[in-house]
């Protein structure tokens, strides 16, 4: 897996061909299902937490956070079906990098909605350390359930 620079073209690549069950999950949170529009808004989200991941030259994973206020961050991961080359290092990525970086900004709490359908997401994010907090019955825009994962800073309660 190589980190590269974040941009749109590669992002889109990624929402295009996203695997079937991250598209079902991240649009059920939408208004619409266009693809390049979802590229475009996670293009323009206020933050610097944000990566791409390659397998090779092609672009595979989208993975971030974004500080919805102070000490509060939203964790956001979509990939297309190519995934299964990089998911062990995104996954290390992920837990000795990206998430210390949140606490290390000040951050006591990252969350992540996932599909109650989305049972793979749930494995990885708990492999991440996230432990699911509650559900949201009848969350997504057609009734879809979603659990809510988190991550807190050990020393707050």
């Amino acid at each position: 897996m190589k980190l590269v620079e974040f941009s749109p073209d590669r992002v889109r690549h990624i929402a295009r061909n996203m695997r079937a069950d991250d598209r079902a999950e991240v649009h059920a949170t939408r208004w619409d299902d266009d693809d390049d529009r979802l590229a475009a808004e996670v293009c323009a989200y206020p933050t610097k937490l944000r990566w791409v991941a390659c397998h090779g030259d092609e672009p595979v994973a989208v993975i971030g956070a974004v500080n919805m206020w102070p000490g509060n961050f939203s964790v956001f991961m979509f990939a297309t079906d190519n995934i299964q080359h990089i998911g062990l290092s995104l996954t290390r990525f992920a837990k000795y990098r990206m998430i210390p970086t949140l606490l290390d900004m000040g951050g006591w709490r990252g969350e992540a909605r996932s599909a109650a359908f989305h049972t793979e997401a749930h494995r990885w994010l708990e492999a991440l350390g996230a432990r699911r907090e509650s559900t949201l019955a009848n969350y997504g825009k057609n009734g879809e359930d979603f659990y809510n994962y988190v991550w807190t800073r050990p020393d707050v309660s």
